[in-house]
């Protein structure tokens, strides 16, 4: 078994694996994106987090990074995401991983992914393959030794220092003047991760890390280097980190270097954190502060950046509705979502209801926009709890209205959503083609079996069913199939196996 697995792998690829955690451990919005990023945490339980627990003021769309292309308004991959990282989270103690994914759709060209990792002591690594069209592209690859004292992650990797202003968590594809049917190869795969060495030292009261990493874009290269510094004090956490990027197309280049430092402090009811830095001289500052009294939560949040903070790898706190720079005079761009941008938000909640407001003024059009989010929890009957919340936020062209509830047994979703989401454009009322309302059930237990199924129907009359069926079988071998029904007909189906 173990041979036709590594088959399996030399067909094609890959990737990514997790440990299982408790999830009380993460209080506070970073918390919750990180575990979910390395797979400490499944999608489900993400939800459930950003929807109920204290401190879920929307950050950028650090979201998107990882499943660029794949949003809410997908039919098949957000799906087949939440299920692997679901499956893959109660098989957490098996050492290796192996799996292949296929992708198919009526009116284009079949995509295969093959993954494959391994974990043993203080070693680890995992790579992934993708396949669309006889066009092979490597997709996330590392080699992870860890030590007591020193980590080394070679290939790729993500940074987290402060607030992820001086170097952000991500190292951002282009987001303008870039084709997506660019490819890029083993050494220099395309995705949202540093891609280099990563070297870390650490001891009870401090750390210091060194990371190194180069992207190729076409005929463009961008070198990083950069360095963090950590020491903490009792309940303080002091940081010192500062990071260069130096960008090359034909014969122009682009240098830019980042300093910061930042501080956080988590006491037994509050949580502080804050970080200052600047690019090329251009300043960006970004504070949070939560307080817990008698079962309440009171939540806080201020950012503000002036208009040249433009830092290729920012992470810090802003709205998705950015802008991209363009280095050099190139045509191809970055995306800048905190340069020029300001804003502040408030909330708080009780476990049962939360409600959070956040305002921002993007430069240069000085327009105000609005985010109102809240949740109510209801429990019922026979261990029936009811989930309600709603997102309202003001776009550029308009707004966006969000309301569902979902109904859980002992924790577990059963209805998983029943909803509207709306979008009204500015003189033209409600976009028809993008407001839908929707409705998502579960049956049975992903670590076993279980189906699962979505409709949608749009106002401007189409609509679509995603149907998802997750197998289990012998303990160890994983089986998931979906079928889209829309404008175009897709499935996908995967397969993989852990083994000790």
């Amino acid at each position: 078994m173990i041979l036709f697995a590594l088959i399996i792998i030399f067909s094609f690829l890959l990737t990514s694996v997790s440990s299982g955690l408790d999830c009380s451990e993460y209080v506070v919005i970073d918390d919750i994106y990180q575990a979910y990023y390395a797979d400490e945490i499944d999608y489900d339980k993400f939800i459930l987090l950003l929807e109920s627990i204290d401190g879920n003021l929307t950050s950028i769309a650090d979201f998107t990074v990882e499943s660029q292309g794949t949003t809410a308004d997908s039919c098949i991959d957000m799906e087949s995401r939440r299920n692997g990282r679901l499956w893959r989270r109660y098989n957490s103690d098996y050492g290796i991983k192996i799996g292949h994914d296929e992708q198919y759709s009526a009116v284009r060209i079949p995509k295969r992914k093959a993954y494959f990792s391994y974990s043993r002591g203080g070693i680890s690594a995992m790579t992934e393959l993708f396949n669309e069209g006889g066009r092979i592209e490597s997709g996330k690859r590392n080699l992870i030794f860890a030590g007591d004292v020193f980590t080394i992650k070679a290939g790729n990797y993500y940074i987290d220092e402060g607030d992820g202003l001086t170097i952000g968590r991500y190292d951002y594809l282009p987001s303008a003047g870039f084709p997506d049917t660019a490819v890029g190869d083993y050494i220099h795969p395309l995705n949202g991760c540093y891609n280099g060495l990563l070297i870390r030292a650490e001891s009870a009261p401090s750390s210091i890390s060194l990371y190194l990493s180069q992207k190729k874009y076409l005929r463009a290269i961008k070198n990083f280097v950069g360095a963090g510094g950590n020491l903490k004090v009792a309940e303080n956490s002091f940081g010192i980190n500062c990071g260069y990027n130096h960008f090359a197309q034909d014969s122009v280049a682009d240098r830019r270097l980042a300093f910061g430092v930042n501080w956080k402090r988590r006491g037994e009811r509050s949580k502080l954190s804050a970080e200052l830095a600047e690019i090329e001289g251009n300043p960006g500052f970004h504070g949070n502060i939560d307080l817990s009294m008698s079962g309440f939560t009171i939540r806080t949040d201020a950012w503000s950046y002036s208009a040249g903070f433009k830092n290729y790898n920012c992470s810090g706190e802003a709205n998705d509705d950015y802008r991209s720079f363009y280095p050099a005079a190139q045509k191809i761009g970055f995306r800048s979502a905190q340069a020029g941008e300001s804003g502040f938000g408030i909330g708080g909640g009780n476990g049962r209801v939360n409600i959070d407001m956040q305002s921002w003024w993007p430069s240069p059009s000085q327009k105000y926009h609005i985010l109102v989010k809240g949740n109510l929890t209801i429990p019922m009957k026979e261990k029936i709890t009811s989930r309600t919340s709603f997102n309202l936020t003001t776009l550029r062209s308009g707004l966006r209205f969000w309301l569902k509830n979902r109904f859980e047994l002992s924790g577990t979703p059963i209805l998983r959503c029943l909803g509207f989401r709306g979008y009204f454009l500015e003189g033209k009322g409600v976009d028809d083609e993008k407001s839908y309302f929707t409705t998502e059930m579960a049956i049975g237990e992903l670590e076993r079996a279980r189906l699962y199924c979505r409709n949608r129907n749009f106002l401007d009359g189409k609509g679509d069913l995603l149907i998802c069926c997750d197998l289990s079988l012998f303990g160890n071998y994983y089986i998931g199939g979906e079928l889209g029904l829309g404008d175009e007909l897709q499935g996908s189906i995967r397969a993989e196996g852990y083994f000790r």
